[in-house]
């Protein structure tokens, strides 16, 4: 017997994946994305109002979870980690269901179990608890219905049909809740089970379906709606959703060609499966809806066909789900890694139904890419090979030649730590993979900076505090404090040009007293960032002086933990600083260097 055709090889390698992987995921730091959702759900829990109080962009399905995570588990990372486990275990048991119905082995289960732990538990921070995984739950839930729908077309009156479309319809509106771009995919599964609705029942069948399906949407629209109204929050939500959120679309359309390379860029190298999922979900999706001929059970060493119409319904939809999933996730949504975890689970799934050991070929590719790079980095005779190889593509060994961190030993070397130990400054920093980014925490720096706002006289009040940049504004949860303005991530929003001045307005309407800022959002030098200047409170010798006229910069620092910078606001504001992620103009980076305290 082949390895990869053996349940016990798979089984153990679930085992030891899982064994290994739950404890240090449950000790990772939680990304921003999560802070912000967490000071909302603070912020409703003391009686404010949602878009009033903390800038949002989206739907507050989020904040309503994390509101229910917060009031029933408390406030450490590791509950709203064991809820992220929680669904992305069902997310995975349906998946695994459904692969249960395409007749695949038990050993493909098996290693299809293996690769999700492989993939999901040891990506990088920032792509747990997020928005997209979690509404991958209801959508999937959902096609369970969709498919239901189809098996009993026919058997149903039309009063039947519509009353179960429009409990699916209820189901497809709790994820447009979470994002709206949910409506993508569920137009494409809907689509696809035209041809048998049709086929089977007739067109006044499907009309009910259809009318179902709205109706159900509407029923899950209307609760949110009243929540909304009743709140306060409709008002500031209507503003959002028609002042702000068209400009920050407008540049999602911007970038729309870089979204193509993003498919295959980010989460490498699992993300190089959909180079075969795509044309397999075409061919499914062929398969079920033109209904092309083809002999019951036939198999190739590459294909299998399905056993028998049941089972090519459940390809149909699901390819519809996919292919739904990729459309929205590269048509309509910014450039971010953790957009592209939902659609990767599904290709694997894909893949796994034609009784592929995905989970074998990955630990062989792991292990043969991090002899390579250790080699390279040993070996001059395979440094000229591998330049020789990839010259044309440099960047092939960095994006796709990578360790997985299930083979690092210093990472591995944390194991007991994580399992006898709660999650703390330390371990964060350890495990985090994005903790020295721009963007990422220095969870032990920030811990030396809320040591100090704890110690300021008069002690800070609510509204006292801006955090400034991206990663220090957990220290708004730590110190329990409403934030000074309601625009949290302020990157997100003072870029787009238009609303720069709004910020500013609500800058000195507001009565902060400390503003915390991040040197190395400025330049995006980790090494340099917490560099120490002539005294401690003096900013990195590579400092650009030009910012030294913008806010916060321009007011005197009273407190420096290495990347992160406490200022006292005492001068007039004047013209605001623009945290974004590549804001230097070229001649900015020969400018002067900056001698000491700003005045």
């Amino acid at each position: 017997m082949r390895v990869w055709h053996s349940p016990l090889v798979s089984g153990t390698v679930l085992a030891i994946v899982l064994v290994i992987g739950v404890p240090i995921f449950m000790r990772l730091p939680i990304w921003l994305d999560c802070s912000l959702y967490d000071i909302a759900a603070r912020n409703l829990q003391r009686g404010g109002v949602h878009y009033r109080d903390v800038f949002d962009t989206n739907l507050p399905g989020m904040v309503w979870l994390h509101l229910l995570v917060r009031s029933t588990c408390g406030w450490s990372s590791e509950a709203l980690r064991t809820w992220d486990f929680g669904i992305l275990t069902i997310i995975v048991g349906l998946l695994y269901f459904w692969l249960h119905r395409q007749a695949t082995t038990l050993a493909s289960r098996l290693w299809f179990l293996a690769t999700t732990a492989l993939f999901y538990l040891y990506l990088p921070d920032i792509d747990h608890c997020q928005r997209d995984p979690w509404m991958l739950l209801p959508a999937l839930v959902a096609t369970v219905m969709r498919l239901r729908q189809l098996e009993r077309a026919g058997t149903r009156t039309g009063v039947q049909t519509s009353g179960w479309a429009f409990l699916e319809g209820v189901v497809w509106g709790l994820a447009v809740w979470l994002k709206p771009h949910a409506i993508v995919p569920a137009l494409a599964v809907w689509l696809a089970s035209i041809p048998r609705l049709v086929g089977v029942a007739g067109w006044k069948c499907l009309l009910a379906d259809l009318g179902g399906l709205l109706l159900g949407g509407i029923a899950a629209g209307i609760p949110g709606i009243v929540w909304l109204k009743a709140s306060g929050a409709w008002p500031y939500f209507w503003d959002v959703f028609t002042h702000w959120n068209p400009d920050y679309f407008a540049e999602v359309r911007a970038k729309l060609p870089d979204r193509y390379e993003d498919t295959f860029y980010y989460l490498r190298p699992w993300s190089l499966i959909h180079i075969v999922a795509l044309p397999l979900a075409v061919v499914y999706l062929l398969a079920g809806v033109v209904r092309r001929r083809q002999q019951a059970g036939d198999r190739t060493w590459l294909y299998i066909s399905a056993t028998d119409e049941k089972m090519r319904r459940a390809r149909t939809l699901f390819a519809a789900l996919y292919l739904g999933w990729l459309a929205q996730a590269l048509f309509l949504q910014k450039g971010l890694e953790y957009i592209h975890v939902p659609e990767v689970l599904l290709a694997m799934a894909l893949l796994a139904s034609q009784r592929w050991a995905l989970g074998f070929g990955f630990l062989v590719w792991f292990v043969l890419a991090g002899t390579f790079v250790s080699l390279e980095k040993k070996s001059s005779a395979v440094k000229r090979a591998s330049d020789w190889l990839f010259d044309k593509n440099p960047e092939f060994t960095s994006r796709y030649l990578v360790t997985h961190p299930l083979l690092r030993i210093q990472r591995l070397e944390l194991w007991p730590r994580c399992c006898r130990e709660r999650s703390n400054a330390d371990l964060r920093m350890r495990l985090a993979c994005t903790g020295h980014s721009h963007c990422g925490t220095d969870w032990r720096q920030l811990e030396r900076v809320a040591a100090f706002l704890r110690a300021v006289d008069p002690p800070l009040r609510d509204r006292e505090l801006t955090c400034w940049h991206d990663s220090p504004h957990t220290l708004y949860l730590w110190l329990d404090l409403q934030p000074s303005i309601r625009f949290i991530h302020v990157a997100t929003i003072v870029h787009v040009a238009e609303h720069q001045e709004d910020v500013r307005r609500e800058l000195l309407a507001c009565p902060q007293r400390y503003v915390v800022s991040d040197v190395e959002r400025v330049l995006r030098q980790p090494e340099d960032a917490g560099a120490p200047g002539a005294t401690p409170l003096d900013l990195p010798p590579k400092f650009p002086a030009r910012e030294l006229r913008y806010f916060p910069w321009n007011q005197p620092i009273v407190f420096r933990a290495g990347r992160y910078v406490v200022h006292r606001v005492e001068n007039p504001l004047g013209p605001i600083d623009i945290p974004r992620e590549a804001f230097l103009e070229p001649e900015d980076d020969v400018d002067e260097p900056n001698g000491g305290n700003p005045p």
